[in-house]
């Protein structure tokens, strides 16, 4: 007899007998290790025949089916002849003949009832064994028509080693005769769910997440499989994510195995009609361990968002199998391998949003990539993906966003990113690519943001950059960029973020002056000629980086602009002439760092200034200034004992 007919018969038992079950899997292991006792005897196994899924049952037996219909009629089957040519007419009641005791059995002795028991009894008789001895209990489901009167100690004209059990013909032992909403129906179904999802090892291992969601589901039987497994496939494969992820240590673990169903869960909806899971939702909630594979069976699921976790391991092919998903975001977590070593390009025609970044992943982007047309979102930065970007992504042309910051990839920016028509969003910092920006960038009329900040690009920007009249933020620094910025960059009315440090750009600032720029870095190139007045006239302007340049002429006026939110401003290292401009009290209430160290400034750092700083500083304690950083030419001159700029209230001075 199979291990899963085995437990099937021994709930049996147990149920009928009104026996409740506190730990079913720690039961199971031991009728497990009974029934090893038992076989180690070295009797042969009675003859199997076909029966319920996974074993060998009584010929005639159905196949389980999880749809079947409430109480069926069962089926009687003949019993077999005895070689020795025993009568086969059945008698009334069960023939018991009482044996000698074997491993973990106890012998006794019955009378005879007076009508047919319906309930089997396994306990084997002390009959001598037939020429067919049976290892474990054979079951006959034709009742006899004549009742023993007693027991005997002589052989029967059909002896056998193990109980002949005969029953009412209303009595089957086939799974499928059980009720599918009986606790014995349920739990059945119960089991084959899991072993079906999960494997007999995980299953009914003790301790493993799976037998601990076998477990849960054994002792909560508000489901059945009347109207097929679904249900209980679902409830079990959410639970064995609960046990997989340390669901103790939730963040939010409301309702979670309590009262309700599943959608009643926190981060669980369902559709309303179906009650099947369409949204997981369970970001920045202490998920710690391992994704387990049964999440493949929720088929109708649309969004799994896992972002910000602990998850470590690899992400298993039936997640990425499921067909219904749009939604899914495993980003900043800890999972390892390569993800898209399998071609998943038919199983997720819906996917919208795929979001891998900040993981431990590798491999390279697969060129199928390219068949999911309904992407809107593809982030997979920093992880280990190497290779080069594969030009089958132009036939993403709904992508608004793309991530690739902070990987091994290498090679050229590939040109066909002229197609996305639709990119909002390009990160492509921290790459090992080669070559200049395509002049195809200009067709990007909806980019929003862009940064290329340090993937080794060299030559110039291309004039048709200045086609991005819808850019808010643009990141070139650390390249080797060279030549001037397009001056078609003063159509750039939205842009708020310039970051052009650490090139070796040349010419004039660019003309920003219609754009609500907030942060400007320029530092460490070669622009030339003098600051722009707007720069200090500017109610936007919050940071100000235009440190070891080669800027000329004065300082504008900086502070006489009341409705100024500047904060830092870094113009040392360049040849800027003249004095040093004053504040007033109303003005620059924001800054924090004054840098004009290392020009050719002449006169003291006015009073004004001080005075704004002690104001500002009133009441802080050294490690809280807020004005914290004002650096000059105040250290004297080499050779002399005058400084440059003499400053009474400098935090750093050089010469």
């Amino acid at each position: 007899m199979c291990l899963k007919r085995l437990i099937f018969l021994t709930l049996v038992t147990l149920v009928r007998s009104k026996i409740e079950i506190e730990n079913p899997i720690e039961t199971l292991v031991n009728i497990t290790l009974s029934y090893n006792s038992f076989t180690a005897t070295g009797g042969k196994g009675s003859k199997g025949s076909k029966g319920s899924k996974g074993s060998k049952g009584s010929k005639g037996g159905s196949t389980y089916s999880p749809s079947h219909t409430k109480s069926p009629k069962s089926k009687s089957s003949k019993s077999k002849k005895s070689k020795k040519g025993a009568s086969a007419v059945p008698s009334k009641s069960p023939s018991y003949t009482p044996t000698t005791q074997p491993p973990s059995y106890e012998p006794t002795t019955i009378e005879p009832s007076a009508s047919p028991s319906t309930f089997p009894s396994f306990r084997p008789t002390t009959s001598q064994p037939s020429s067919s001895p049976s290892q474990t209990p054979s079951i006959s489901f034709e009742p006899s028509k004549i009742p023993s009167a007693s027991p005997t100690n002589r052989p029967s004209s059909s002896p056998s080693q193990s109980p002949t059990v005969s029953m009412n013909p209303t009595t089957s032992f086939n799974p499928s005769s059980y009720d599918c909403d009986s606790p014995v129906g349920i739990r059945r179904d119960i089991i084959d769910v899991a072993i079906d999802l999960s494997g007999e090892g995980s299953a009914l291992t003790p301790n493993t997440p799976q037998s601990n969601a076998l477990n849960f589901m054994l002792n909560d039987l508000t489901l059945n499989a009347c109207d097929g497994p679904e249900q209980i496939e679902q409830r079990y494969a959410v639970v064995v994510l609960y046990y997989s992820t340390r669901g103790d240590g939730w963040n939010n673990k409301t309702n979670w195995l309590g009262n309700g169903t599943e959608c009643d869960w926190h981060g669980i909806s369902c559709n309303t009609n179906s009650a099947k899971v369409e949204n997981l939702i369970l970001e920045k909630n202490n998920l710690i361990g391992t994704l387990p594979s049964e999440l493949g069976v929720l088929a109708n699921i649309q969004k799994i968002n896992f972002f910000d976790n602990k998850l470590e391991g690899t992400v298993p092919n039936s997640i990425l199998d499921i067909s219904s998903l749009t939604f899914l975001d495993l980003e900043a977590n800890m999972l390892t391998g390569d993800i898209f070593l399998k071609d998943f390009s038919n199983s997720l025609p819906n996917l919208e949003l795929l979001a891998l970044g900040e993981n431990d992943l590798e491999g390279s982007i697969p060129t199928w990539i390219g068949d999911l047309t309904n992407l809107n979102s593809f982030a997979i930065q920093n992880n280990k993906f190497s290779e080069t970007i594969p030009t089958e992504l132009y036939k993403l042309t709904n992508l608004e966003n793309l991530f690739l910051s902070n990987n091994n990839l290498e090679g050229d920016i590939p040109t066909f990113l002229g197609n996305l028509s639709n990119l909002i969003l390009l990160r492509a910092e921290n790459l090992d690519l080669t070559g200049g920006i395509p002049s195809q960038i200009g067709l990007l009329t909806n980019l929003a943001i862009l940064n290329f900040n340090n993937i080794n690009l060299s030559s110039s920007i291309p004039l048709e950059f200045g086609n991005l009249d819808n850019l808010i933020s643009v990141n070139l620094s650390f390249n080797k960029l060279t030549g001037e910025v397009p001056l078609t960059a003063s159509n750039f009315e939205n842009l708020k973020n310039v970051e052009l440090e650490n090139n070796n750009l040349t010419g004039l600032i660019p003309n920003f002056s219609k754009s609500p720029i907030e942060f400007l870095s320029i530092a460490n190139n070669f622009f030339s000629g003098p600051i722009p007045d707007y720069f200090f006239e500017s109610n936007t302007l919050e940071f100000l980086y235009l440190s070891n340049n080669t800027l000329t002429g004065v300082i504008p006026q900086w502070g006489t602009n009341i409705d100024s939110n500047l904060k830092d401003i870094y113009l040392n290292g360049n040849m800027l002439t003249g004095p040093i401009p004053g504040v007033t009290m109303n003005s620059l209430n924001d800054i924090t760092e004054i840098l004009i160290y290392n020009n050719t400034l002449t006169g003291e750092v006015p009073k004004s200034i001080c005075d704004l700083r002690k104001k500002i500083n009133k009441g802080l304690k050294q490690d809280e200034l807020k004005f914290k950083s004002l650096q000059a030419d105040c250290a004297p001159l080499p050779g002399t004992d005058i400084p440059r700029n003499p400053c009474k209230c400098c935090s750093n001075c050089f010469s």
